[in-house]
């Protein structure tokens, strides 16, 4: 075979072109579990706003922004996007209506997907951290103050949208993209489907940073939502001036509230 000196050449046997049949069964599937996830959220935010306590007023919206994000991702990612990453080539075309009705393209609607992802983490924490410091006695030292709790939570929003904002700039220029469409012929097909992009044949370094960034985020508001379960559960099961219904109402909520984001 013919010797290349394009330096985005690489040795693989992937050569998948993906068939309209496949492609189909992927775009129905992912549109089933959208709606029935969007269906289920909403009713969820219903029984949230109907049957949650008024004094919780602060927790009841928390719970309803999360369900937002997750009717928001599930409306975009599953309906309107549908993407389609060709692994293991960091790459993609999108096969919903954003893409093969309104034209756009791939890299806007991923970075959208990071960004309400990451936000749906942040979301879960503060309701998290709403929680835990209601249920902390008025001197318990772990009660912050209300700076360092409007602080937690904005930290948390702006902390979440470094990693997608970073990737806004992951995208190659024409000429790159098609230097390793040259290079790899077996992914030649990918230039005829809506919306494509390629990012990187072999993880770039700017790509292995914002994806570390991305992967350092969901590890500590993951982390930081595990602790504060555990913190809170503490606190309810520790504190003597609580009757034993208070208690049970208490795990409860922290239960329920772990099984939404399940």
């Amino acid at each position: 075979s013919e010797t290349t000196t394009n330096p985005y050449s690489v040795i693989t046997n992937f050569t998948v072109d993906i068939s309209p049949l496949a492609e189909s069964i992927h775009t129905w599937l992912l549109q089933i579990c959208g709606i029935t996830s969007i269906l289920l959220s909403s009713l969820m935010i219903v029984l949230i706003a109907y049957r949650t306590p008024m004094s919780s007023k602060r927790y009841r919206m928390g719970l309803i922004a999360l369900h937002v994000c997750y009717i928001v991702f599930d409306l975009h990612a599953c309906c309107l996007f549908a993407p389609v990453m060709p692994l293991p080539f960091f790459a993609g075309y999108c096969l919903g209506v954003l893409c093969t009705v309104a034209g756009l393209r791939f890299h806007g609607q991923f970075v959208v997907i990071f960004i309400v992802t990451l936000e749906t983490f942040a979301c879960f924490f503060i309701c998290m951290l709403q929680r835990n410091q209601k249920l902390q006695p008025a001197h318990s030292r772990c009660r912050l103050s209300p700076t360092a709790y409007r602080l937690a939570i904005n930290m948390a929003i702006i902390c979440s949208a470094v990693g997608p904002m970073a990737f806004v700039f992951a995208k190659l220029s024409d000429e790159d993209t098609a230097l390793r469409i040259e290079a790899n012929p077996e992914m030649a097909w990918i230039a005829d489907k809506p919306g494509y992009v390629i990012y990187s044949i072999n993880l770039r370094p700017y790509l292995q940073y914002v994806l570390g960034s991305v992967m350092l985020d969901i590890v500590v508001l993951s982390l930081l939502c595990v602790l504060l379960v555990a913190h809170t559960s503490y606190v309810v099961h520790s504190t003597t001036t609580r009757s034993t219904l208070s208690k049970m109402r208490a795990g409860k909520a922290m239960n329920n509230l772990f099984m939404q984001v399940l």
